[in-house]
């Protein structure tokens, strides 16, 4: 068995498990259909591939776009923005993709996270939104100062976000320690 014909088969299995063959049909139905729906997937297990591969993986799977990590170790490095996100971007398009979410290393704005480099390349891509690093408790202190402690750097991403025109999103992560996870 070739490799892509494995992806192809391992990523619609995981997709019709996850989703149950009905709403796996009806997301991925005909595209004369109204679109109401955009149907992506995470890259993080096909981010081996190059730019170009992954694009004609994921498109020949059926999906609309794909969410993307654009942190250390991820597809794109933060490091390599500038140069190689407008790659993986045009390497989509090609294929009739979007890059529904930059999955991120940022929570705060600062030069170690390179905040305003990723942010700024994306939305310059067309990226419309990115997925938070979550924050964590340290649990041997008291939870309440650390709220105070998060919501200054929260309010300046969200300014920074807002002046670039780019949308953060959150995701809850269950566990003790991540913020979000008791709601």
């Amino acid at each position: 068995m070739q490799r892509r014909t494995l992806l192809k088969h391992s990523l619609s299995t995981a997709a019709v498990t996850a989703l149950g063959a009905e709403a796996f049909a009806a997301a991925t139905a005909n595209a004369a259909d109204e679109k109401r729906y955009t149907f992506c997937t995470f890259t993080k297990p096909v981010q081996h591939l190059s730019y170009e591969e992954t694009a004609a993986a994921i498109g020949a799977l059926g999906f609309d776009g794909v969410e993307a990590p654009v942190r250390p170790k991820g597809q794109v490095e933060p490091e390599r923005v500038e140069e190689d996100l407008p790659k993986f971007i045009a390497a989509l398009k090609a294929k009739g993709l979007e890059m529904t979410v930059l999955t991120s290393g940022i929570n705060e704005v600062s030069e170690e996270q390179r905040t305003e480099a990723v942010l700024r390349t994306a939305a310059a891509q067309g990226v419309k939104r990115f997925r938070m690093l979550y924050y964590k408790y340290d649990l041997t202190k008291p939870i309440r100062p650390q709220l105070d402690e998060f919501r200054p750097r929260l309010r300046d991403l969200v300014a920074l976000c807002k002046e670039i025109g780019i949308k953060p999103i959150y995701q809850n992560h269950s566990g003790r320690d991540y913020f979000g996870a008791p709601v």
